[in-house]
């Protein structure tokens, strides 16, 4: 980091930037052929990706194999700039390290070098980097190593079974020679091996100008050329010439292939063809500045120096330039560029270097620097090697200058103040060497000695290169108690031979001003200890004492009169308290505060409202007046209940509460009241709904739906109302009266509903019994009548119940039938018929007997209105015939005539099993038979045998 700053020595400095990308490691050779046996090499590179700097070092462990170092090839490292070749353990002669450190260091390049021996072997050696333990890698390198190519394959042809050529070189316009070896001497009569020529070298990398081309830059082989090597010879030469011409072209290259021989030797697969160089050192082109010497302007901005080229080329030049200071100075009158880099494309005749021109503003004498001008690659420096540039100055002689203080003004009382003065030059110009400005202080409408204190004259200095300089001296005001104008001056003068200078003055202003602010304070209440600055709501008038007190330590030299504004602030005049009319204060000479009198009187409402201000306000010209405030306190408790009430009619006295089923659509005005005397001090919204899941009434069903409303309760009101439409709904249904509720919400406040009451328009349902069938038989076989209710004149709201019980009529008995388990009947909201199974089924018996009769009846319950309904009668008919006979029988059957009196029972037995229902006498005669009464036996009267109800004798 440089910096310029005309007439100073700037020290340089340097920032760091740690690299956090790793550096790439690559691997690699530089041709792709094989090499021979007998003393063929190969270069093996090792190159990072950047240049080393001080302090950073990579070493890369390498590992060959398919060769044994030392017996079949050598490596050697060729010298390079901080590159060393480590041999010695953990590394060896086959795995080697590669180290490469410190500045400048940036590829290592190693020699394979093949050693010869007759055992006719081929060897391939691969050389990777190292792995495991041997991983290449790196210190002091902010991002680390990463490695790229390799492994790489050498392979190393024998030359002892096969024949060979070797590579060869030659200066542009004379003759190849390539070197035809065979595995042994030729035999008698020699041996002729077929060869033809290619142009380039078969690499792709290459460009097109380092491809030699026939019959342009050599003269081809003919076809089915032949190289005779004679007997006892085991080598030939083929001979290619090239073409010299003045155009550099660089290194380029042909191929020479052997194709076969008439001898028993093949040829080598390996180093069966070799690459031809056609080097061009002497047409590289020369480089020189086309003049030795050049002006610019100072403020020219840049010098434009050329540079020219001799010699045409295919091939793109680089040269390096840099700037070296004579009388100028670097990165001050000019910037400087050490490394400068510069290329010529071949179709580049002349390029141009840009130097940058500093446009200062000292006054000086022209300067000198140098640009040299170097080759890099594929280029000659010519006898111009030095360009010299003089910068011509622009600037003129500096004819003024202003002096300027570092205060504008001082006050009278600040006591003694140093102030700093400086000298600047007026316009671009500055001076090359340094100069002194006297400096004097007096003059001015203000005194020495009496205003302040004198002050000696002193000397700025305005260094070489630099628009200004500075000074200072000790200004101290004296204070006194007169009341003055409003500031006196200060003259800051000065002298400078050949320079016109501009003088500074400063103020001394005055200390003793009139007072700018007064503040007003009151005492809300005169009658009472202390001072008050609220009034209670329901307090009563009150005397308000008012103070204006000036700010600071001045007083008024004269009465003055400050104005009172008593106006509303939150609270309002009139609403919240009597309107008070202006008020005014005087502050006499040399006082410090006045004060008055006057009353305000809050209003004493039911508002429930926060403390309100009112404002009290003054005005005096020139003087900023601070107000205050009298607060009103509110003595009413914040509404925190109310209640919903309901009028179904407003057109009636009084409020009504229910409506008919059959009324139609009817208006409801639905009225939130606040409960006790308090009110809000702004709208309230009572939220409102009609009906509720609890109410006896539902929606839809006993009245249409009404959708939410809000009732508004204006500010200070302590009601609100709204009105509604409600449609019952008339249906045929009898039922109880119905309620829907009528329900409030509103934040904070607690809300007691009301509700509405729709009156029932239908006169209850009377409930008829039937039995099916109305009469059975007593024989059983499933015969049962079924009991069922069903209602007529309407429907109920309610459920009905009844409970149905059977009674005999005599001389029926409760025997002769019996009455289901379920004994009840239900008859659902809203029908008309009902459910549940009632049965009474005839008891069957032997007895017979006319046809009987069961009263069925009913009990309601589970809703009002509806009456128990009327009983029915079922009949049970008889299913047996009455007795057709009965049957005597005597025990004993026998008695001996000798036995005397003997008792006899006689039995009347009923045919058939059937019985009678009542008592039944039978009259028994005795008589008739073969036995003749008297004679045989004696008579005996009519006698009665009695058989019971139901018994068979």
């Amino acid at each position: 980091i440089k910096g310029a700053l005309v007439g100073y020595v700037i020290q340089d400095q340097s920032i760091d930037i740690i690299d956090s990308d790793p550096t790439t490691v690559t691997l690699a050779r530089a041709s792709t052929g094989a090499i021979s046996e007998a003393g063929g090499s190969e270069v093996v590179t090792v190159t990072l990706g950047r240049v080393l700097a001080a302090g950073e070092s990579v070493t890369v462990p390498l590992a060959a194999s398919g060769a044994t170092a030392g017996t079949h090839y050598t490596l050697t490292l060729r010298q390079t700039t901080g590159a060393s070749l480590d041999t010695t353990s953990p590394y060896s002669v086959q795995n080697p390290a590669v180290t490469l450190s410190g500045a400048g260091a940036n590829s290592a390049v190693l020699v394979l070098t093949a050693i010869d021996n007759s055992d006719k072997v081929e060897r391939a050696v691969s050389i990777s980097y190292g792995t495991g333990a041997r991983t290449p890698s790196s210190s002091g390198l902010g991002g680390g190593i990463s490695t790229a190519g390799g492994p790489l394959v050498v392979t190393i042809y024998d030359d002892d079974s096969a024949i060979t050529i070797a590579a060869a070189t030659a200066a542009e316009g004379s003759a190849l020679e390539f070197t035809v070896t065979l595995p042994e001497v030729a035999p008698a009569g020699g041996i002729t091996v077929n060869y033809g020529t290619s142009d380039g070298r078969g690499r792709s990398a290459d460009y097109v100008y380092q491809s030699a081309i026939a019959g342009q830059d050599y003269t081809a082989a003919p076809a089915n050329a032949l190289i005779a090597i004679p007997a006892d010879s085991r080598s030939g030469t083929i001979t290619v010439q090239t073409t010299d011409d003045s155009t550099y072209e660089t290194d380029h290259y042909l191929t020479v292939s052997l194709a076969g021989s008439d001898g028993s030797w093949g040829i080598s697969s390996a180093a069966g063809s070799a690459v031809g160089t056609i080097t061009d050192e002497a047409d590289v082109p020369v480089f020189e500045f086309s003049a030795s010497t050049s002006k610019v302007a100072e403020n020219a901005g840049s010098a434009a120096i050329k540079i020219t080229r001799t010699g045409e080329s295919v091939v793109a030049s680089t040269l390096s330039y840099a700037t070296s200071a004579i009388s100028a100075t670097a990165d001050e009158d000019y910037v400087s560029q050490t490394k400068g880099s510069l290329s010529f494309a071949p179709a580049d005749a002349t390029r141009t270097v840009m130097v940058t021109i500093t446009d200062d503003v000292t006054d000086e004498t022209d300067e000198t620097f140098v640009l040299d001008l170097s080759a890099v690659t594929h280029a000659r420096i010519g006898t111009t090697a030095r360009h010299t540039v003089t910068i011509q100055d622009n600037d003129s002689v500096p004819a003024a200058l202003t002096l300027s203080a570092s205060l504008n003004e001082v006050a009278e009382d600040a006591g003694a103040t140093e102030v700093t003065v400086t000298a600047t030059l007026d316009g671009a110009s500055v001076f090359d060497t340094d100069k002194t400005v006297q400096v004097s202080v007096g003059g001015g409408t203000a005194t020495s000695t009496e205003d302040y204190a004198a002050v000696s004259s002193f000397g700025i200095k305005i260094a070489a290169g630099q628009a200004s300089g500075s000074g200072k001296f000790t200004l101290t005001p004296i204070d006194d108690v007169l009341d003055e104008a409003d500031s006196e001056t200060v003259q800051v003068t000065g002298a400078l031979v050949g320079v016109s200078v501009t003088a500074d003055e400063i103020a001394i202003t005055d200390n003793d001003a009139a007072p700018s602010v007064i503040t007003l304070t009151v005492d809300a209440d005169t009658g009472t200890d202390n001072v008050q600055s609220e009034l209670a709501e329901g307090g009563g008038a009150k005397t308000v004492e008012v103070t204006a007190t000036i700010t600071g330590s001045t007083q008024f030299e004269s009465d003055r009169t400050v104005i009172l504004t008593v106006s509303g602030d939150t609270a309002t005049a009139i609403d919240d308290y009597a309107d008070v009319a202006a008020q005014s204060i005087v502050i006499q000479a040399g006082e410090a505060a006045g004060t008055t009198e006057f009353e305000i009187a809050p209003v004493d409402d039911n508002i429930d409202e926060p403390t309100e201000a009112i404002s009290i306000e003054g005005e005096l010209s020139g003087v900023t007046v601070t107000g205050t405030s009298v607060d009103i306190t509110d003595n009413d408790e914040t509404p925190s209940a109310l209640t919903i009430e309901v009028d179904t009619d407003t057109a009636t006295d009084g409020s009504q509460d229910s409506v008919g089923e059959d009324a139609g659509t009817v208006t409801v005005r639905v009225k939130a009241v606040l409960d006790g005397a308090s009110t809000f001090a702004e709208l309230k919204n009572v939220t409102v709904t009609v009906g509720d899941s609890s109410d006896s009434a539902t929606e839809t069903n006993d009245y249409a739906s009404v959708d939410d409303f809000t009732i508004s309760i204006a500010a200070g009101q302590s009601s609100g109302f709204a009105d509604i439409s409600l449609k019952p709904k008339n249906d045929a249904v009898d039922e109880s009266d119905e309620s829907i509720t009528i329900k409030g919400v509103l934040t904070g406040v607690t809300v007691t509903n009301d509700e509405i009451i729709i009156i029932d328009a239908d006169q209850p349902p009377q409930v008829i019994l039937k039995l099916t069938p109305s009469s059975i038989d007593e024989s059983g076989n499933g015969n049962v009548s079924v009991v069922t209710a069903s209602l007529t004149g309407g429907t109920s709201s309610e459920t009905v119940k009844l409970t149905v019980s059977a009674t005999a009529v005599s001389p029926a008995v409760e025997g002769d039938y019996t009455l289901s388990a379920n004994k009840v009947l239900t008859i659902a909201p809203e029908t008309v018929d009902s459910s549940g199974l009632v049965t009474i089924a005839a008891v069957d018996n032997q007895v017979f007997a006319a046809a009987k009769v069961v009263t069925v009846s009913a009990e309601v319950s589970g809703t009002s209105g509806v009456a128990n309904p009327d009983s029915v009668d079922l009949t049970i008919n008889e299913d047996d015939a009455a007795p057709a006979g009965l049957t005597l029988s005597v025990s004993p059957s026998n008695v001996g005539e000798q036995d005397g009196d003997s008792s006899v029972t006689v039995t009347a037995m009923l045919d058939g099993g059937i019985t009678f229902t009542e008592d039944t006498t039978v009259t028994v005669s005795v008589g008739d038979g073969s036995a003749v009464s008297p004679g045989d036996y004696a008579p005996v009267d009519d006698f009665k045998i009695a058989i019971p109800a139901g018994q068979s004798s």
